[in-house]
C-alpha cells in the first residue's frame, strides 16, 4: 500500500489552510494497518473503516458519520472515491458533490455520473485550495 505520488503533498496542503478531510473506506481493522503502511497515520484528521463503524458503502450511515467527523454539511462536502458502486452512488445517495478516479476504467452506464472525473487527486486544487 503506498500513497498516489503526490497526494500526500496535496492532503498536507488541504490540512494547513484549514480544507477539512478525512478517509471513510469500506473494511475492518486492515484498512488502518494500511492508512499506517501508506504513511497517513497521525495525519489523516480521521479514518472509518466500515466494518468497524457498522455499515459498509454505500450504505449512507458511513458517509453521515464522515460529515459528522468532519464537521460539514452534505451539501458542502466533496467525496472522492475511486469506485462507482459503493464510493460515488453512496456520496450521491448522501447527498454529496462526487469526484471519481477511473484508474484507467469506464463509468458503468447504469449509474448517474460522478460530479467530476480527475486523474489524480490534485486535479482538485483549483475546486479546494485556489
Amino acid at each position: 500500500m503506498r500513497l498516489i505520488e503526490g497526494a500526500g503533498q496535496f492532503l498536507a496542503e488541504l490540512s494547513d489552510v484549514g480544507v477539512p478531510w478525512g478517509i471513510v473506506t469500506n473494511g475492518d481493522h486492515r484498512q488502518l494497518d494500511k492508512v499506517a503502511v501508506a504513511g497517513l497515520e497521525g495525519i489523516a484528521p480521521f479514518v472509518i473503516a466500515s466494518r468497524l463503524f457498522g455499515a459498509d458503502k454505500p450504505d449512507t450511515g458511513v458517509f453521515i458519520e464522515g460529515l459528522r467527523c468532519l464537521g460539514t454539511t452534505a451539501g458542502e462536502t466533496l467525496f472522492v472515491g475511486d469506485t462507482p458502486h459503493t464510493d460515488i452512488l453512496g456520496a450521491q445517495r448522501a447527498g454529496m458533490a462526487s469526484a471519481w478516479l477511473p484508474h484507467n476504467r469506464e463509468w458503468p452506464g447504469e449509474l448517474e455520473p460522478a460530479d467530476y472525473q480527475i486523474a489524480h487527486v490534485a486535479d482538485l486544487r483549483p475546486l479546494l485550495l485556489d
